[in-house]
Protein backbone atom coordinates (compact mmCIF):
# COMPACT_ATOMS: atom_id res chain seq x y z
CA UNK A 1 0.00 0.00 0.00
CA UNK A 2 1.40 3.49 -0.85
CA UNK A 3 0.32 6.26 0.50
CA UNK A 4 0.41 9.66 -0.17
CA UNK A 5 2.54 11.89 1.68
CA UNK A 6 -0.97 14.16 2.76
CA UNK A 7 -2.62 10.91 3.16
CA UNK A 8 0.01 9.76 5.71
CA UNK A 9 0.22 13.29 7.44
CA UNK A 10 -4.13 12.84 7.90
CA UNK A 11 -3.09 8.97 9.38
CA UNK A 12 -0.49 10.66 12.03
CA UNK A 13 -2.70 13.67 13.02
CA UNK A 14 -5.94 11.75 13.40
CA UNK A 15 -3.65 9.32 15.62
CA UNK A 16 -2.04 11.67 17.75
CA UNK A 17 -5.48 13.42 18.12
CA UNK A 18 -7.33 10.68 19.27
CA UNK A 19 -4.44 8.71 21.72
CA UNK A 20 -4.09 11.94 23.66
CA UNK A 21 -6.87 14.57 23.40
CA UNK A 22 -6.62 15.03 27.36
CA UNK A 23 -2.97 15.36 28.05
CA UNK A 24 -1.66 18.21 30.12
CA UNK A 25 -2.82 21.28 31.81
CA UNK A 26 -3.12 22.95 28.47
CA UNK A 27 -5.78 22.11 26.11
CA UNK A 28 -3.52 22.27 22.68
CA UNK A 29 -0.68 21.37 21.37
CA UNK A 30 2.86 23.78 20.92
CA UNK A 31 4.15 23.18 17.34
CA UNK A 32 7.44 24.22 16.94
CA UNK A 33 8.21 24.75 13.31
CA UNK A 34 11.54 25.56 11.77
CA UNK A 35 10.53 27.14 8.56
CA UNK A 36 14.11 26.53 7.01
CA UNK A 37 13.93 23.11 7.29
CA UNK A 38 15.46 20.93 4.30
CA UNK A 39 16.04 24.17 2.17
CA UNK A 40 12.98 25.91 3.52
CA UNK A 41 10.17 23.27 3.34
CA UNK A 42 9.12 23.88 6.57
CA UNK A 43 8.07 27.55 5.38
CA UNK A 44 6.45 26.22 1.64
CA UNK A 45 4.58 22.95 3.75
CA UNK A 46 3.25 24.74 6.41
CA UNK A 47 -0.09 25.74 4.76
CA UNK A 48 -0.99 22.75 4.11
CA UNK A 49 0.17 20.97 7.51
CA UNK A 50 -1.76 23.95 9.45
CA UNK A 51 -4.90 23.41 7.24
CA UNK A 52 -4.63 19.23 7.72
CA UNK A 53 -4.31 20.12 11.42
CA UNK A 54 -7.07 22.28 11.54
CA UNK A 55 -9.39 20.21 9.37
CA UNK A 56 -8.61 17.28 11.98
CA UNK A 57 -9.28 19.77 14.96
CA UNK A 58 -5.98 19.86 16.20
CA UNK A 59 -6.18 23.01 18.96
CA UNK A 60 -2.87 24.14 18.59
CA UNK A 61 -0.13 27.25 18.90
CA UNK A 62 2.36 27.72 16.63
CA UNK A 63 5.71 28.75 16.80
CA UNK A 64 8.96 29.89 14.55
CA UNK A 65 11.91 28.96 15.21
CA UNK A 66 14.57 32.04 14.45
CA UNK A 67 17.88 30.39 14.49
CA UNK A 68 19.95 27.79 15.98
CA UNK A 69 18.91 26.37 19.48
CA UNK A 70 15.43 28.66 19.02
CA UNK A 71 13.51 25.41 18.82
CA UNK A 72 14.92 24.67 22.35
CA UNK A 73 13.83 27.52 24.01
CA UNK A 74 10.40 27.72 22.30
CA UNK A 75 9.70 24.26 23.74
CA UNK A 76 10.84 25.62 27.29
CA UNK A 77 8.88 28.36 27.03
CA UNK A 78 5.98 26.08 25.70
CA UNK A 79 6.58 23.90 28.74
CA UNK A 80 6.48 26.36 31.44
CA UNK A 81 3.15 27.66 29.73
CA UNK A 82 1.79 24.32 30.54
CA UNK A 83 1.76 22.77 26.96
CA UNK A 84 2.59 18.59 27.43
CA UNK A 85 1.87 17.96 23.82
CA UNK A 86 4.44 19.39 21.12
CA UNK A 87 4.85 18.80 17.45
CA UNK A 88 8.33 19.33 15.82
CA UNK A 89 8.02 20.57 12.35
CA UNK A 90 11.44 20.01 10.67
CA UNK A 91 14.50 17.92 10.16
CA UNK A 92 16.29 16.12 12.67
CA UNK A 93 17.79 18.75 13.99
CA UNK A 94 14.66 20.58 14.61
CA UNK A 95 13.50 17.34 16.59
CA UNK A 96 16.91 16.67 18.48
CA UNK A 97 16.25 20.96 19.99
CA UNK A 98 12.80 20.35 21.08
CA UNK A 99 13.90 17.16 23.29
CA UNK A 100 16.99 18.86 24.05
CA UNK A 101 14.09 21.44 25.23
CA UNK A 102 11.95 18.90 27.30
CA UNK A 103 15.40 16.95 28.75
CA UNK A 104 16.46 20.02 29.68
CA UNK A 105 14.39 21.06 32.44
CA UNK A 106 13.51 18.84 35.64
CA UNK A 107 9.95 20.42 36.62
CA UNK A 108 8.19 18.03 34.35
CA UNK A 109 8.81 14.35 34.07
CA UNK A 110 9.91 13.73 30.61
CA UNK A 111 7.08 10.72 30.20
CA UNK A 112 4.52 12.79 31.14
CA UNK A 113 5.49 15.08 27.66
CA UNK A 114 3.93 13.59 24.31
CA UNK A 115 6.46 14.35 21.53
CA UNK A 116 5.26 14.24 18.20
CA UNK A 117 7.17 14.94 14.51
CA UNK A 118 6.38 16.23 10.88
CA UNK A 119 9.49 15.24 8.86
CA UNK A 120 9.63 18.41 6.73
CA UNK A 121 13.83 18.37 6.31
CA UNK A 122 16.20 16.87 3.60
CA UNK A 123 16.33 13.74 4.52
Amino acid sequence: MNLSVNNKLQIFLSSMLKNHINMGNNAGWLVVVNPNAGGRRGQKKWPAIEKKLLDEGFQYQACFTKGPLHATKLTLQGLEEGFRKIIAVGGDGTLNEVANGILAQKEIPATDISLGMIPVGSG
